[in-house]
């Protein structure tokens, strides 16, 4: 009999379920569905710069936008290779992540923040030590689709999909020169462009001309330093 009850509870110790956290993405949606917003998509970029920075918070035992060296959510972003012109963040910290939630919401500043109309994006990620748990988010406005860079035949290509209705053309600013596009489809929103090597480290900015002609950037990078985060693959 010892034998039978043991082998009983060894089978219903392994059919658990494993513990996991409460995810931050859902209640955050949420809180823009209540409002009639859109729906966020997850940044994997975002999502490993939002879990490495509550790693660090929950090391300094400090809850802060500032970096150790001083450095912002933005700052943080493009050292992971993140080419977004914009970034928000929000901190919190607790033991449940639902009181976290609700000191958001009567917080105008956090609020406004996570229901900011024009968002596309955002990462999310938490730290614990014990009970004690800190989670941030972040969230960013994405207008190009697939980005993606190669470097082939003496030149990085750069191609993706514009996102926006109003894009009547792409353009690319390299340093101060404006580059032509290899190839522009209005259909599908396609482009490509091909970048000399020699402009590789030559701060490059992505954008479009909308239809009231008016130039909006939406993506900012190093041709060879995104090559470097990313190579010869599509970013996420």
């Amino acid at each position: 009999m010892m034998k039978r009850y043991s082998f009983l509870i060894i089978v219903l110790l392994t059919a658990m379920p494993l513990f996991s956290e409460p995810d931050l993405t859902e209640p955050l949606n949420n809180l823009r569905v209540q409002r009639g917003l859109a729906i966020l998509r997850e940044d994997k970029v975002l999502s490993l710069v939002a879990a490495e920075y509550a790693q660090e918070l929950l090391a300094r035992k400090i809850l802060s936008h500032q970096g150790r060296g001083g450095e912002r959510a933005l700052s943080r972003y493009r050292s992971y290779g993140g080419t977004s012109v914009i970034i928000g963040e929000i901190i919190g910290s607790g033991v449940d992540l639902y009181g976290v939630i609700k000191a958001w919401q009567q917080s105008p500043a956090h609020l406004g923040a996570i229901i900011r109309a024009d968002w596309t994006h955002l990462g999310c990620g938490m730290a614990r030590d014990g009970i004690n748990r800190i989670w941030v988010a972040l969230f960013t406005v994405k207008r190009v689709e697939k980005l993606k860079i190669e470097k082939k035949s003496g030149v990085f290509m750069l191609s993706g999909f514009l996102i926006p209705e109003e894009a009547e053309q792409p353009l690319l600013f390299s340093g101060i020169n404006l580059l032509c596009p290899s190839k522009w489809e209005p259909a599908t929103g396609y482009f490509s462009f091909a970048i000399p090597l020699q402009s590789g480290m030559d701060y490059h900015r992505l954008g479009y001309r909308s239809r009231n002609s008016q130039i909006k950037i939406t993506d900012v990078f190093y041709p060879e330093r995104l090559l470097t985060f990313f190579p010869e693959r599509e970013r996420q």
